[in-house]
């Protein structure tokens, strides 16, 4: 409730909203593929869709990366040095795997991110975390003429419900990451977690 009626509050106090890019370009996730994060944003931001080939990149307060499949051009990870060298922040959802269900497991994606990343101190690894604390999925089962759904722990949905006590995740009850990498950062300055 507490939450709810700040939000309703910032939106409408807020008056010139921080610009927050969506890279596309590269085969990335649009904003409108999520509309939940568009829907929260949108209270004390404005995402918009951008090219890091736009002239005013800077412009933006934060660019956000989502599940590109494409490759990132050198002169595109130079945009993004750039844009960091500004001050600015960089926020990067990388899926380092592609699932196969149907094998049974998965695809290395290499898109020129993970070298950008790994310059920076943080490695994406190529495998899959899982989690014995996970979400659930439904499963048909045939029995005779009848058919029954069974709900089974699915390990590669990994469920995040113990968070820190922190604005960026104050109200969040539970996230389910599904076909997580691990990460390793060599880079105290550097954290994965930045908000």
């Amino acid at each position: 409730m507490e939450y709810a009626l700040s939000s309703a509050v910032k939106k409408i106090a807020a008056t010139d909203k921080p610009r927050i890019g969506f890279v596309q370009g590269h085969g990335e996730a649009s904003p409108q593929a999520m509309p939940e994060v568009l829907q929260a944003m949108s209270v004390m931001y404005q995402p918009q869709p951008v090219q890091l080939s736009d002239s005013a990149l800077l412009s933006f307060k934060t660019l956000v990366i989502v599940a590109p499949t494409d490759t990132f051009m050198p002169q595109d990870l130079a945009r993004l040095d750039a844009f960091l060298a500004a001050g600015k922040g960089v926020f990067v959802a990388l899926n380092r795997v592609q699932a196969d269900l149907q094998g049974g497991g998965g695809t290395s994606l290499n898109t020129g991110l993970e070298a950008w990343l790994a310059q920076k101190g943080v490695t994406v690894n190529d495998n899959f975390v899982i989690d014995a604390k996970c979400a659930p999925i439904t499963l048909q089962q045939q029995n005779g003429f009848f058919t029954f759904n069974q709900q089974v722990a699915f390990p590669y949905l990994v469920l995040a419900n113990n968070f820190a006590d922190h604005p960026a995740v104050k109200g969040i009850e539970q996230v389910i990451f599904p076909f997580i990498s691990s990460l390793n950062s060599s880079n105290k300055a550097v954290s994965p977690l930045r908000p």
